[in-house]
C-alpha cells in the first residue's frame, strides 16, 4: 500500500486532469457555467478516463511547445533594391522584349521570343512597335511551333482587348489543337462584346464533335453558354466536412478577378480562426493571372473549387521570393491517395469522385468542377505565396500594390527599396497561422461569389461564418449527448 499521502496526492492529480478535460470540452462549446459538469455521468468519466489523460497530455505539450513562428526580420531581397528594380526594368524591356522581336523567328529564336511574350506579360509594357512585330507573327501563326502558337495568342490576350480580332479570326479557323482553339475562341468572345456566343459553338462542335471528352473544351462550352447559374447557398459549403475531417482554407473572390478576395480558415473542429482581439481571421489574395484568362486554361486565373493542401515549401522562383509557400494540389495532379492525406481504395480520378467532396446543393454547379477540368487538362503548381515582383508595373489596376501571377495565389509583400527587407507580408502571417493551427494539411476551396467590381471584405461574409460555427457546435452538442446516452444504457 502507498502511504496515505501519496494516494491523495494521485487522487488530486486525477481529479485536476478530469476537470481540465471538461473545461475544454466547455469551453469548445462556449458554456460558461461549470457547475454543469457534475451532471456528467460519473461512469462515462472513468471508463474514459485513459483517453481523456492523452488528450490533456497532448494539449499541455502543444501549449508548452509552440510551434517556431516566422517573422518579417528573417527575410531579406537584393532583387528588391531599387536599383536593382530599375536595372531589371531596363533590361526587360530593351533586351528581353525590344531586342528579341527585332529578330525574325526562326527554330533558334523561338525560346527567346517566348521569353519576351512572357515579359510583356509580366510588365504590362506597350509601345506600336510590339504591336506591329505581334500581328506579324498572327498572320504567320501556322508557321511557327506548338510552344510559340500558345505563348502568342496568351500575350495577345493579355496585350489588348480587341486590336488583333482580324488576324485572330483566321487562326480560329484553322487550329487543331483544343488548347490553342479555345484561346483563338475566348479573344474573339470578348472582342466581338459576346455577341457571336452561338457560332463559336457551332464551329466547336464541328472541329471537335468528341468535344465532351475534353475537359478545356467542356469549360469552354458552358463559359459561351452563359447560362445564369445561381450560387449555391454559402453556409451548406461552410458547413460541410471533406474526407477526413482536416482543416479548409476558403478563397473567397469575385468573378472579376482584378478585384482582390479574401482567404479563411476552418479548423477540424469547425470553427474558423480569429486574431488575438477574437476578430476573424484572414488575408487578401489576388487569384488572377497576368493573362487573366479563365482558370481551366494553362497560366489562367486561379481555378475555382477543392485542391489538396499539402504543407509548405520555398521556391527558387526569385519572382515568388523566399518567404514560405503553401503547396497544393489538383485533382489528376495528385492521385486519390495523395489528394485525400490516406490510403484509399480510389486508385484513379472520377467525377463521381470530386462529386461527392460537395454538399448535395453544390453537386450541379458547374464552376466548382473547375478545378477538377484544370487538373484534367493537366493544370499543376498552383501555389499560395508571396511576391518581390515590383507593383509599380501595375500601378494603374484596380489591384494595385498586388502582383498579378501565372494563376496562383498570390498575396500582398512589400519590401524596402533601400536595403531589401521585408516591411509586410500577408504571406507569413498565413504561414504562422497555419503553423499555429496545426493546420498545413488540409484542403483549399476557390470561390467566386458574384460580379461586383471591389474588393471582398469580410463583412460579406460574416453572418455565413457564425452560422456555421453555430452548426458546429451544435453538432459537437448532439454527438456528446449521444456517447453519454449510449453510456447510460450500459
Amino acid at each position: 500500500m502507498k502511504p496515505a499521502v501519496e494516494r491523495n496526492k494521485i487522487k488530486d492529480k486525477r481529479q485536476k486532469k478530469k476537470d481540465q478535460l471538461k473545461l475544454i470540452d466547455y469551453q469548445y462549446l462556449g458554456v460558461k457555467n461549470r457547475n454543469l459538469t457534475m451532471n456528467i455521468n460519473r461512469r462515462f468519466v472513468i471508463k474514459n478516463i485513459t483517453i481523456a489523460v492523452m488528450i490533456i497530455v497532448i494539449s499541455l505539450a502543444g501549449c508548452s511547445e509552440k510551434p517556431e513562428l516566422y517573422e518579417l526580420s528573417h527575410f531579406q531581397s537584393e532583387r528588391t533594391l531599387k536599383q536593382n528594380r530599375e536595372k531589371f526594368k531596363e533590361q526587360l524591356i530593351n533586351k528581353t522584349i525590344l531586342s528579341t522581336i527585332a529578330t525574325p523567328v526562326d527554330s533558334v529564336e523561338a525560346e527567346r521570343w517566348q521569353g519576351a511574350l512572357w515579359a510583356l506579360g509580366l510588365s504590362g509594357y506597350r509601345d506600336p512597335f510590339v504591336q506591329q512585330k505581334l500581328t506579324a507573327q498572327l498572320r504567320i501563326f501556322d508557321d511557327l511551333d506548338a510552344g510559340l502558337q500558345r505563348s502568342l495568342l496568351e500575350a495577345v490576350y493579355t496585350y489588348h482587348d480587341t486590336l488583333f480580332r482580324d488576324e485572330i479570326s483566321g487562326v480560329v479557323r484553322n487550329v487543331s489543337s483544343p488548347n490553342l482553339f479555345a484561346m483563338a475562341v475566348l479573344y474573339l468572345h470578348r472582342a466581338f462584346k459576346f455577341q457571336q456566343a452561338a457560332e463559336y459553338l457551332e464551329l466547336l462542335s464541328v472541329r471537335f464533335p468528341d468535344w465532351q471528352e475534353n475537359p478545356i473544351l467542356i469549360m469552354l462550352t458552358n463559359q459561351l453558354q452563359n447560362e445564369s447559374v445561381k450560387l449555391p447557398p454559402i453556409i451548406d459549403i461552410f458547413t460541410h466536412s471533406l474526407p477526413g475531417n482536416y482543416p479548409v482554407l476558403f478563397s473567397l473572390q469575385r468573378e472579376e478577378r482584378s478585384y482582390p478576395g479574401i482567404t479563411i480558415i476552418k479548423n477540424s473542429k469547425g470553427n474558423f480562426l480569429r486574431d488575438a482581439d477574437s476578430t476573424i481571421f484572414y488575408i487578401r489574395h489576388l487569384t488572377r493571372a497576368a493573362s487573366n484568362l479563365p482558370g481551366y486554361l494553362t497560366n489562367g486565373n486561379t481555378p475555382q473549387g477543392i485542391y489538396s493542401l499539402q504543407s509548405m515549401d520555398v521556391s527558387r522562383n526569385v519572382f515568388i521570393g523566399p518567404t514560405p509557400n503553401l503547396q497544393t494540389r489538383l485533382p489528376f495532379e495528385a492521385l486519390p491517395d495523395g489528394f485525400f492525406h490516406s490510403v484509399r481504395s480510389d486508385t484513379s480520378w472520377e467525377l463521381a469522385l470530386y462529386r461527392n467532396l460537395l454538399p448535395a446543393s453544390w453537386q450541379n454547379y458547374l464552376p466548382v468542377y473547375e478545378a477538377y477540368y484544370a487538373g484534367m487538362a493537366g493544370r499543376s503548381q498552383i501555389i499560395a505565396h508571396g511576391t518581390t515582383i515590383d507593383p509599380e508595373f501595375y500601378r494603374d489596376q484596380p489591384y494595385y500594390p498586388f502582383t498579378p501571377s501565372l494563376g496562383c495565389l498570390t498575396a500582398m509583400e512589400l519590401w524596402s527599396a533601400e536595403n531589401g527587407n521585408l516591411v509586410y507580408s500577408d504571406q507569413l502571417k498565413l504561414v504562422n497561422a497555419l503553423l499555429t493551427a496545426d493546420a498545413l494539411n488540409g484542403y483549399l476551396i476557390v470561390l467566386e461569389l458574384d460580379d461586383q467590381k471591389k474588393p471582398v471584405e469580410l463583412s460579406e461574409i460574416l453572418v455565413y461564418i457564425q452560422t456555421a460555427e453555430s452548426a458546429a457546435q451544435l453538432a459537437f452538442v448532439s454527438d456528446y449527448r449521444k456517447i453519454k446516452a449510449t453510456d447510460d444504457a450500459e
